[in-house]
Formats: C-alpha cells, structure tokens, sequence
C-alpha cells in the first residue's frame, strides 16, 4: 500500500491490488493512525480499579502489609511473577522480617499473592484479578484458564461432598 505523506486535496493515489497484479486508485477516506507510542525502558503494569478498592477496604490490611504489597508490586515482573526474598523486603522497607513474613501470610490468605516455585526458587506471583503485567494476549488466556480451575475445582467439591453424603450410615428412626 502507498505510505501517505504530504497530501493534499489534488493528489491521486494508487496501490497494488495484490490478487490482480495491478495498480488501482485508491478512493474513500483517508484516516492518520498514529503508531502506539512505545515506552522503552520504563517499568509499568495495569492495575484494575475496583481491586484499588477491595484492598483499601480491607479490614484486615494494616498499614505494614500495605507497604509491603507496594514494594512487592515495584517488584512485579511479567506475567505477574514476583522474586522477592524477605529479606531484599525488609532492607528497603525498613520492617521487621517478622512482620514483613506476616503481612506475606495476610497477603496469601487473602488471595492477593500466592507463593510458587520459579527456577526451583521460592518468589510469589501476584493474583492477575488485581493487576497485570505483561502482554493482553496472556491476561485473556489466565483469566480464561482461572475460570477453567475454578470450574473444575468446584466440580471436585460437589462430587466430594455427594460422596459424603452417599456414605453416610442411614438413620433409623422409630
């Protein structure tokens, strides 16, 4: 296709019709796309708004856990992995480690972080219903894949609990 620059009101334009082999005139409308800007070597995520408000909600979030989900997600890397060892958090955080190790354990609970194996070392990944980084491509698919686990593991309650309830003596009554 012809690269637009310059145009005026007079000027023609043409491209090649690829299937046919031949130049055409191009007609219609003409509309300047911009390229996305890109922001080369600076460090950013998306974070969703309403899990702003979950957290700020949380009753049980102190102020010590939220400096230390802060620090955690400048640590963020893509696709939500976080290499983070207590200690690197408590040296830049000035907290004590037992209660940088508490609010990783509130975190957990909670569902905000989870803890994983990373090249056979400990790190934690951050929950991507709260934030994102990485391509779009890949949150669609982990949110796809999410949905899949939960579904599943839902089955798996039900067809425990009607094990249960299969396998439970009869009651007589008389």
């Amino acid at each position: 296709m012809a690269k637009l620059t310059g145009i005026d009101d007079d000027t023609e334009l043409w491209a090649v019709n690829e299937k046919k082999g031949e130049a055409e005139p191009l007609s219609g409308f003409f509309v300047y796309h911009a390229n996305r800007p890109k922001l080369k070597n600076k460090d950013f995520f998306f974070m969703f708004q309403k899990s702003l408000e979950l957290i700020a909600s949380c009753e049980e979030l102190n102020g010590t856990d939220l400096k230390v989900f802060m620090f955690l997600l400048s640590q963020l890397d893509f696709e939500n992995y976080i290499r983070v060892t207590q200690k690197r958090i408590t040296e830049h955080t000035k907290i004590r480690q037992s209660h940088v190790s508490t609010a990783l354990t509130k975190l957990t609970k909670l569902n905000i972080i989870e803890k994983v194996t990373l090249d056979n070392l400990k790190a934690y990944r951050l929950n991507p219903s709260y934030a994102w980084k990485g391509k779009i491509s890949e949150f669609q698919k982990e949110e796809k894949d999410r949905k899949k686990r939960a579904a599943s593991e839902a089955k798996i309650v039900q067809l425990k609990q009607k094990v249960i309830t299969d396998n439970e003596p009869p009651t007589h009554s008389d």
